[in-house]
């Protein structure tokens, strides 16, 4: 008995961009990252299973999207490579360090490693003195922490305060 399988096109749901079969196996064909799912997320894919002589069948296949781990130290591996420590040591963990990237005219993003289970609040400042809280409330996951906010022309400061 041999089967051929088939993703089942979904109205408003393009499985086909992120996702193909190949014999019997379902593989990821592009960047799930664009996305912009955050892991841990599950994807429900629809498969027909087709036998010429039985006929078909339909299931979802969950596909779980998570984060690595590699070394259990509560960061996941692409943390603790951007922030320069080793996925593979668990004594080894990101250094907390503040990254700001300017993605557009006017708009910054922050990132910082977010300590599972830890809260923080990102503040502003134009002149070091008086602190305004942009983001408060921001729960670690043990990953990277990512906010993007719009800046003005004038010269400003960013802290992350850990609670």
């Amino acid at each position: 008995m041999s089967f051929d399988f088939e993703l089942v096109p979904l109205i408003g749901v393009s499985y086909q961009d992120y996702f193909t079969v190949e014999g019997n196996e379902l593989k990821v064909a592009g960047s799930i990252s664009e996305l912009g799912i955050e892991p841990p997320f599950t994807f429900e894919v629809p498969v027909t299973a087709i036998d010429p002589v039985a006929g078909s069948t339909t299931r979802f296949l969950s596909v779980t999207l998570s984060s690595t781990d590699s070394d259990n130290d509560g960061w996941d591996d692409d943390t603790e490579i951007l922030f320069g420590s080793s996925p593979l040591d668990d004594e080894s963990v990101p250094a907390f360090e503040l990254k700001v990237n300017e993605v557009g005219a006017g708009e910054i993003e922050v990132l910082f490693p977010g300590e599972q289970g830890a809260t923080y609040v990102i503040q502003q400042s134009n002149d070091l003195e008086e602190w305004l809280s942009l983001k408060k409330l921001i729960i670690g996951q043990g990953s990277t922490i990512e906010e993007r906010f719009d800046i003005s022309g004038e010269a400003g400061f960013f802290r992350i305060i850990k609670q």
